[in-house]
């Protein structure tokens, strides 16, 4: 099982902020992102991580979608016949995916979730534990979006929830992509070097199971993003 105090690790990482505040550093933005026209500019067909990572998945598992956005990934993995889990802190998100998932009557249930609060994460590392497995934990663009606390927070809930089986899939902009142009504006991103990403979770008690980093993984329009896709256990 992953500690419960957060270990203290030197980050080499370039960090852009845009105008949005609160404890992710993202509230106001995201928020008002999701409320308004401009989800429509994401795609609806999933990501391309999100079929790299079925395709590693087997059999149907309770897969935990970690800021979940417009739940374009949750939603096509409950269309594949996972049971899914969405949880974002934007309400507006929620309220969106929950109507999507009751109209095409898919099992995927959403969830507002704030990584910053504590003892939402404890109740939800308790919740996710007791299910037992099969169990994915999955976040795309998720770590990058996360200030330094919310991120330790990530690791404390893999944990709790992953201590008897199942693996945590992320996604996320290294620190080679903190120059470069991107689609969505320069809102706040933590773009941090993969090595370091690989001694938190390390240090957290997690197993690093995959890793891969490269530009062509995650394309979007102009922009070609340099991301790392990391599979972790925390039960080796």
């Amino acid at each position: 099982m992953g500690r419960l105090r957060s270990p203290q690790h030197d980050l080499a990482a370039s960090t852009r902020t845009g105008a949005s505040a609160g404890p992710g550093g993202t509230d106001a933005y995201w928020a008002t992102f999701y409320a308004s026209d401009l989800r429509a500019t994401v795609p609806a067909e999933p990501s391309g991580f999100a079929r790299w990572t079925a395709a590693r998945l087997g059999a149907p598992a309770l897969l935990v979608d970690i800021g979940t956005g417009t739940a374009r990934d949750a939603l096509w993995f409950a269309r594949q016949g996972h049971e899914v889990l969405g949880l974002d802190y934007a309400a507006p998100a929620i309220d969106q995916a929950r109507r999507a998932a009751a109209r095409d009557r898919l099992p995927a249930t959403f969830e507002v979730f704030d990584l910053y609060q504590a003892d939402q994460v404890d109740a939800m590392g308790s919740r996710l534990d007791r299910h037992g497995p099969p169990l994915v934990l999955y976040g795309r663009f998720l770590v990058h979006a996360l200030r330094d606390e919310g991120r330790q927070a990530l690791w404390r809930l893999a944990g709790m929830a992953l201590q008897l089986e199942g693996l945590l899939y992320l996604e996320f902009r290294t620190g080679k992509d903190a120059g470069a142009p991107h689609e969505f504006g320069e809102h706040f991103r933590r773009f941090l070097d993969t090595e370091c990403v690989v001694a938190e979770v390390e240090e957290w008690g997690g197993a690093i199971e995959y890793r891969h980093e490269d530009h062509g993984l995650a394309p979007y329009r102009h922009e070609d993003p340099h991301v790392c896709r990391l599979v972790s256990a925390w039960n080796r």
